[in-house]
Order: C-alpha cells, then structure tokens, then sequence
C-alpha cells in the first residue's frame, strides 16, 4: 500500500480520488494566482474607463472569473464550486478568445499564439501530473492561470 496517504504537506492535506490527489485546504498558490485575473480590470481602469460598453463587459467578465477562481480553490474539496468554477473558466475562455481573434492584430498576434500555446502546455501538463499523483501539478495549474492572466491583459490592452 502507498503511504503517500499518510504524508502531510505544509498546509496541504491529500485526499486520494480515482489513483491522483486532491488538495482539501486552500491552495495558496492558486488562490494568489486566481486573484491575478482583476489584472485586465487594472489596465482598463488606467487606460480608459469602465463606461465603455466592451470595458465594462470585459471587466465584469474579469471581476467574475477572479471570484469565482478564488473561491473554489478557498474551498477545493466542494465540488459544485469546482463545477461552477469549471463553467465560468471556459465561458470566459470562448468570449476572451472570440475577443482576442477581433481586436489583437500587428505583432501582438505573435505574441498571443504563444500565450496560447504556453497556456494549453502548462494546463494539459497540470492534467498529466495531477493524474500521476505529482504534487507539482500545483505548479504547472498556477502557471496556467498566469498564462490566462497575461492572455486576458493582451486582449483588453489591444481593444
């Protein structure tokens, strides 16, 4: 039998779901890192203001996925915010995306294609440590929403 079950992190409690490990307490990491997604509103409100209607559609957006990340990852074990979580994450993803095909042009392109592809690496590298039972998932999912985060920043700085 593994005793992975028996070691503790600091600040860390393991539970063992399906072979992989869940964290039951909150992740710092990804809680900072999920907090990072108020960013884009930061450069909205230095650069222009909230009144515009795609500002305020992408700032609220920005303000709502910050929250709902936060929260869940406060809470990891309750799988319905993981859920909800889960829905607004890829409802941002689809109307940033959609954004960022209409407004990012010049060399940001290039810039945003490897966003992209970094952000899709360190997410399907989080998937394949998480189910491995590697720890160092945490790592690689931070990673990701910092991709997230620059991704979201490019899209509203090009707008």
């Amino acid at each position: 039998m593994n005793n992975n079950r028996d070691k503790k992190q600091p600040n860390m409690q393991i539970i063992e779901n399906k072979s992989s490990y869940w964290i039951r307490e909150p992740e710092v990491l990804l809680v900072c890192s999920s907090i990072s997604f108020v960013i884009p509103i930061i450069i909205i409100m230095g650069r222009d203001s909230l009144y515009v209607i795609n500002n305020m559609l992408f700032g609220g957006l920005s303000l709502i996925i910050s929250i709902v990340s936060t929260i869940s990852w406060l809470d990891p074990k309750n799988v319905n915010k993981r859920k909800i979580d889960k829905i607004v994450a890829h409802t941002g993803a689809f109307f940033y995306s959609i954004r960022g095909i209409a407004v990012i042009r010049g060399t940001a392109v290039s810039f945003g294609v490897l966003i992209w592809l970094f952000m899709t690496f360190s997410f399907y590298q989080s998937l394949a440590r998480f189910s491995r039972g590697d720890k160092m998932w945490l790592a690689s999912h931070a990673r990701f929403h910092i991709c997230v985060t620059t991704g979201m920043s490019l899209v509203v700085t090009n707008s």
